[in-house]
């Protein structure tokens, strides 16, 4: 940019641009400026405009100081930024919040249908583990084209499949963490939980290897909430302090498919499983 203005490409991609629309009602051009998307001949990139008062990005150009919102002394400014965003085109009236179209629109379409194969996927293997994708594609309500996009065979599912195990995990164990009273009153609790968990993918029993390596990084997490816990808890003393954090976490994945392997067999049920579960975590990990 010359010290006299914008430079060829900004006043070029500054003519092609569409007239400035009406402000909002609650007057947030007027106070925050306006930034909007438009192409530019050099190679096809966006460039962003912004007007509203100079904050000190991007390469800018002075105009005449605003009458309200942002003070005497603060000049309006125009302000290019290069973008890449597939040639699409964004508005926004408050320069921190941009209103995306056709680019966000189809990434929220495409995580709600993947999300839509998973959940179908779950309920259909359930009653059937050996269906097809053809029949899981039949069960999601989408076409088959769909469900290969996102899964284009069945060991990608099954992985996707252990990926929301592990989410649910999490969930369940932010919640336990932060209502436990100790970490024995914790382990006691978790317990029951991974026994439920588990209950719910028992159709991914046969398929543990393809899902090892995803359970193995889990236990490797630093902010996991249970890991995160029992290490507060060895400094306290309720836990062994000579056990790394590493080794209670295995622990406690092995122990727990452990106990499924038996409720699975049918050698113990639901609730037996839980109770010996909870109790082998605390004879191996608590501190007497």
């Amino acid at each position: 940019m010359s010290a006299n203005g914008p430079s060829g490409i900004e006043s070029r991609a500054q003519a092609q641009s569409p007239a400035r629309p009406p402000a909002p009602p609650d007057g947030k051009a007027g106070l925050d400026g306006e930034r909007v998307l438009e192409s530019s001949p050099r190679g096809g990139q966006l460039l962003a405009r912004h007007r509203g008062p100079c904050d000190g990005g991007g390469a800018q150009r002075e105009g005449r100081p605003t009458p309200r919102g942002i003070g005497a002394g603060h000049p309006q400014v125009e302000r290019y930024i290069p973008l890449s965003l597939g040639g699409f085109r964004l508005r926004a009236y408050d320069p921190t919040v941009l209103e995306v179209s056709a680019p966000t629109s189809r990434r929220s379409d495409a995580r709600r249908n993947r999300e839509t194969v998973i959940d179908a996927a779950i309920g259909l293997l359930n009653l059937r583990p050996d269906a097809s994708m053809a029949e899981i594609a039949a069960e999601s309500g989408l076409a088959r084209t769909t469900v290969y996009r996102h899964f284009p065979n069945r060991e990608d599912l099954l992985i996707a499949l252990f990926g929301r195990v592990i989410e649910d995990s999490r969930v369940a164990t932010d919640a336990l963490t932060a209502e436990a009273r100790s970490a024995e009153d914790l382990l006691r609790k978790l317990a029951p939980r991974m026994i439920e968990i588990g209950l719910r993918y028992r159709f991914l029993h046969s398929y543990r290897h393809v899902g090892q390596p995803a359970l193995d990084d889990s236990k490797q997490v630093p902010d996991d909430p249970v890991r995160v816990y029992l290490s507060a808890a060895q400094e306290r003393g309720e836990v062994n302090p000579d056990l790394p954090p590493q080794w209670i976490a295995s622990t406690i994945q092995a122990l727990a498919i452990a106990a499924l392997d038996d409720l699975y067999a049918g050698f113990a049920d639901e609730a037996t499983a839980s109770r010996l579960l909870g109790e082998t975590l605390v004879a191996a990990l608590i501190t007497r």
